[in-house]
């Protein structure tokens, strides 16, 4: 902008030279200058350039002087650019002065290139502009890589590859810190995209989220950072390598959460009443055990179905969708006479508890079950009846067989039985038990090649899974071994001679302990051994299947908070449930291999 003077054309060059000579003095000295501008004209405003403060790679703070000849209200702003015929300007703001003094002034300037020469001066204007002489700064360098933190701190710490994030903002302001380099410009919840370095307060509250988004030379990526529930449970998270499956899935508390392989939760929902097994299905529902019944909700929380078994009270060790829609449950069903156990160190008239299979249609009706009863004998219980004092006794029953999974196809089902150490097949359309891994040797056991615990290959085993390579995976707890835990995998041959002897027709061929190797499923338990029974969580119920999709947009909360559509700040948080979860990378199906996966990653929460 052009500047001129309030008075004659001569009195401009004097006002300049006079300006310079003050410049470095304190701000009362602009009387000086106020004085001699009164004698050479009429009322007039005007501006004093002063150094630069504050200088970083892509901010300044300018200041200078603003003096008026007379009592009354001016305007005053920064001129600046990389010459001196500087090309942008600040805010105008107004000013009354009402004395003869410089009054300071001082504005921040953003979004400048580092490593660049600026010019600026400062102008006032009551009636005509006049403004300082020219100063120069020059920007520093810029950051190097991105860095964004936050107090309270983010969860996971920044990483350009990791797209989600928690905080613990306890329904409080969450202060964001971007150090950005000169080509990447990063944008904080909705705000304006800028590089350098900055800081911006988001208001937040339990439940809501707010984005980061950047935009680089290569492409533009979107972070997701969510505040977390005051009473959501502390955990720990160490990673060995990258993760084997998308999704880990714990109930610490009253909460179901999902974890991502970055060990972020991704989902979470908090109950009154504690949940037990909690599992995502094949079509992206997600099923959570509690109170006897199995709730199956969406993403967003909203409750779809209520499963229970009929006419037995329900088991939540585990639960299958099939292809077919239906679902496979399980029970641990009292017989309806006593029997006498006495010979296992039992009462005459003990009440036994088996294992009872029932795959129900979505609307509750039974549409094919199997019970343990004429398949699996007492003898099978084996030490489990002295060693432990198992079965427990409660009203006179006696959980003999324990089923703790189930891993159907359309022919057959894969169970485990923890109370006697074994792994079984049942034909659905037989019922009859077509090979049994593990335990007491019965007319359809296999006979175990390789294992160095051959003999005595399980010991109160959990999670029994057929792979899509026919490999059997499962969790052994090694407990009445006198060995500590491992996860084992096998071979099932099916193809032997049907002329051999029984026990050999089909045979289990120990591939490895699976140390440092587990099934693809389980997230290891913190503590397992022997007396201490273990239920690892899991994601998905079968290999073979893909992973189930999450649909189209990004987030699914049960309250949804999130932009688009921005919640309002002080809107009070659904306290049961919160941010939901990711949708997995463009392209879909599993992460997973249908190999066992190394135990690369461990979720404990406390």
């Amino acid at each position: 902008m052009s500047s001129e003077a309030c008075g004659p054309g001569p009195a401009r060059g004097a006002l300049m030279s006079e300006g310079r000579s003050i410049r470095s003095r304190r701000p009362g000295a602009a009387a000086v200058l106020v004085i001699l501008a009164a004698l050479l004209f009429g009322g007039c405003a005007f501006g004093v350039t002063q150094p630069a403060t504050d200088v970083g790679a892509t901010t300044a703070t300018v200041t200078g002087l603003v003096a008026d000849t007379e009592d009354g209200a001016s305007t005053y702003w920064f001129e600046y650019g990389p010459t001196k015929s500087y090309g942008s300007e600040t805010t105008h703001r107004a000013i009354t002065i009402s004395d003869r003094d410089g009054h300071p002034v001082s504005e921040e300037l953003t979004g400048l290139d580092p490593e660049t020469k600026y010019h600026y001066r400062l102008c006032a204007k009551s009636e005509h502009p006049v403004c300082g002489i020219d100063y120069a700064f020059t920007t520093g360098a810029g950051p190097a890589e991105l860095e964004i933190t936050a107090a309270p701190d983010l969860y996971p710490d920044f990483d350009p590859q990791v797209p989600d994030y928690v905080t613990r903002c306890n329904n409080g302001p969450v202060d964001v810190t971007v150090e950005a380099p000169v080509d990447t410009a990063v944008a904080v919840d909705g705000g304006p995209a800028r590089n350098g370095t900055f800081t911006t307060t988001v208001p937040l509250a339990s439940g809501q989220e707010f984005e980061l988004a950047t935009d680089t030379d290569v492409g533009t990526s979107t972070y997701h950072v969510r505040c977390l529930p005051n009473d959501f449970p502390d955990w720990t998270f160490t990673e060995y390598g990258p993760a084997q499956q998308k999704w880990y899935l714990v109930t610490p508390r009253q909460y179901a959460v999902m974890f991502d392989g970055n060990g972020v939760p991704v989902w979470w929902r908090h109950d009154p009443i504690k949940p037990g097994d909690f599992k995502l299905l094949p079509d992206g529902t997600l099923a959570v055990s509690a109170n006897d019944r199995y709730y199956i909700r969406d993403l967003d929380g909203n409750l779809l179905n209520t499963l229970r078994t009929v006419g037995t009270e329900l088991d939540s060790h585990d639960l299958q969708l099939l292809p077919n829609g239906n679902y496979m449950l399980m029970s641990y069903k009292p017989r309806a006479n006593p029997i006498d156990m006495t010979a296992y160190g039992g009462p005459p008239d003990g009440i036994a508890l088996d294992a009872e299979l029932q795959e129900v249609e979505p609307d509750g009706d039974l549409v094919w079950s199997w019970n343990s009863k004429d398949h699996v004998g007492l003898e099978e219980t084996d030490h489990w009846w002295g060693d432990y004092a198992i079965p427990q006794a409660e009203d006179n029953e006696y959980d003999i067989v324990h089923i703790n999974s189930m891993d159907a196809t359309a022919d057959s089902v894969v169970i485990s039985l923890r109370h006697t150490d074994g792994i079984y097949e049942i034909d659905r359309d037989t019922g009859e038990v077509l090979w049994k891994l593990g335990g007491t040797p019965t007319p359809e056991s296999l006979t175990v090649l390789g294992d160095p615990h051959a003999s005595n290959p399980l010991g109160g085993q959990h999670y029994a899974r057929v792979n899509a390579d026919g490999t059997l995976t499962a969790f052994d707890n090694g407990q009445g071994q006198g060995r500590p835990p491992r996860a084992v995998r096998y071979e099932i041959d099916e193809d032997a001679p049907v002329d051999s002897p029984p026990r050999q027709r089909v045979r289990a061929r120990w591939i490895t302990d699976l140390r440092p190797r587990v099934p693809r499923h389980v997230l290891l338990p913190r503590r397992c051994g022997p007396g201490r029974e273990a239920h690892p969580r899991r994601a998905a119920s079968r290999d073979e299947r893909p992973a189930p999709a999450l649909g189209t947009g990004r987030s699914y909360p049960a309250t949804p908070k999130r932009r688009p559509a921005r919640p309002k700040r002080g809107a009070e948080a659904d306290p049961s449930a919160a941010a939901g979860v990711r949708q997995p990378p463009p392209g879909g199906g599993s992460a997973a291999t249908t190999s066992p996966a190394s135990p690369r990653i461990r979720a404990v929460v406390r």
